[in-house]
């Protein structure tokens, strides 16, 4: 008698799963087009993109849980704690990154050339490298 009410459940159980995944969780009238207002002169004057959109958004704030406090903004001297390496990475690219294969390889730069004594490094910067208002 245990094995039947089990199984029953058991199978019962998995028919609500498979026919909650059959079902749609988009609401279809969710428009998720982004718009733009323009001005008489053509200019944009408001764009608004649906919460939940693909579509890229500039201004705005960025919220973000961490699990202490930071020093600031700085990408050197955030980078001593976990919570500092979390924002500095978040906000500024790297000169290297890491690869797979646990190599050091140029992302900002294009090269590096160190002194003997590794104490002076002259760092070369990829020639698209921009800050961002677009200065090089």
């Amino acid at each position: 008698m245990r094995r039947t009410v089990g199984r029953a459940l058991a199978t019962l159980a998995m028919i609500g799963l498979a026919a909650g995944a059959c079902s749609s969780t988009q609401d279809a009238s969710t428009d998720t087009t982004a718009s733009a207002t323009k001005s008489q002169s053509g200019e944009i004057t408001e764009y608004t993109v649906p919460a939940g959109s693909d579509v890229p958004q500039t201004g705005g704030s960025l919220v973000y849980g961490l699990e202490a406090e930071t020093d600031g903004y700085s990408p050197i001297a955030n980078r001593m704690a976990p919570a500092g390496q979390i924002v500095a990475n978040t906000l500024f690219d790297p000169l290297a990154a890491w690869g797979a294969d646990g190599k050091v390889y140029p992302y900002l730069a294009e090269s590096f050339e160190s002194s003997e004594l590794f104490t002076e490094w002259k760092i070369t910067l990829r020639p698209d490298v921009r800050f961002h208002d677009g200065t090089p």
